[in-house]
């Protein structure tokens, strides 16, 4: 009896002697919940599942998809930034959520900057217009000329707050009246353009390369200075004559506010070795990502200064917070 009394008492000065790090579990030790803003095959879903899997390869981690779409993104966003700090979910943050949400929504049950923790960038979105075969807009311009010619007669889509400002700012720079139509995904509304529902969509190059190549819509312009790899075929907006948009539609990962530092380094490093293998850039090509470089910057910084220039474009637009 003496014996064992020694040994337990051995265990317990053992126990209490040990560093913290050998008491508690080394993160992660259970699976981390990914929460998706939007609907399955949206383009940060394609992000996410690369990303998850690259990581998961990588580390033997297991991350599980949430897709919880509607409101433009603020349904996943406040169960995300609601959720524990413990670094077992996370999310993405991306313009739409956190450069552009405050000025088309009066009522957010989060603030976009303070309410997270911006753990890593991870890419930028090309975006492309597109149109239904069956109405004829071989190009941009065709498109410019009917609008002109008949005022509110054309209708467009969009699925997330990036694409909304988007749209407004390439249809006030191109002087046409035409009326908004949002939709839940990317994928929805590229379905109603098809059947010439609605008269063209300004969508991810991601979810509308599919639709493009299988010649249910017709691309007409990619939103950049330069095309893209995955639509070698289809001008620039440059060069069209038309001005460049000055933002970056951006998405990283991020998490609620004040997460456990040890949870934020481990992400950090893991996902930052991903985004950069050989692999994962191949699959960031063939869905029309490019890796998000800060320049220097840091990432909330980033946050903050895209924040400033998506409310001047969103204002200029003529866009307003409802």
């Amino acid at each position: 009896m003496r014996i064992f009394r020694a040994l337990a008492a051995a265990a317990c000065i053992a126990a209490l002697l040990a560093p913290p790090a050998a008491l508690a579990q080394a993160f992660p030790s259970k699976p981390i919940n990914f929460i998706v803003q939007y609907a399955a095959g949206s383009g940060a879903d394609q992000l996410a599942r690369v990303i998850a899997d690259a990581t998961s390869k990588g580390t033997g981690a297991n991350f599980v998809i949430r897709n919880t779409p509607g409101a433009l993104g603020s349904i996943g966003t406040t169960a995300l930034v609601r959720s524990p700090a413990d670094g077992y979910t996370v999310g993405i943050c991306s313009a739409s959520i956190n450069s552009i949400a405050n000025s088309v929504s009066k009522s957010l049950p989060y603030d976009t900057v303070t309410d997270f923790t911006f753990i890593e960038p991870l890419a930028a979105y090309t975006y492309v217009v597109t149109a239904a075969p069956g109405l004829g807009f071989d190009s941009l311009d065709a498109l410019v000329r009917q609008a002109a010619a008949k005022p509110d007669s054309l209708s467009y889509v969009y699925a997330n707050a990036t694409a909304q400002v988007l749209s407004a700012t390439l249809a006030k720079q191109l002087d046409m009246r035409v009326l908004p139509v949002p939709y839940k995904s990317s994928a929805e509304g590229l379905a109603d353009v098809s059947q010439s529902r609605v008269s063209y969509g300004v969508t991810d190059v991601g979810t509308t390369v599919p639709m493009v190549k299988s010649g249910r819509v017709k691309a007409l312009a990619v939103i950049s200075t330069q095309r893209s790899i995955n639509l070698p075929d289809v001008p620039a907006l440059t060069e069209l004559g038309r001005a460049p948009i000055q933002v970056v539609a951006w998405a990283g990962l991020c998490g609620p506010k004040n997460m456990a530092p040890e949870s934020v380094a481990w992400l950090r490093a893991q996902v930052r070795k991903a985004r950069g293998e050989a692999e994962t850039l191949e699959k960031f090509k063939l869905l029309g990502l490019d890796p998000l470089d800060l320049g220097g910057q840091t990432f909330p910084d980033f946050v903050s200064g895209q924040l400033r220039l998506w409310t001047a474009a969103a204002r200029d637009a003529g866009i307003k917070a409802e």
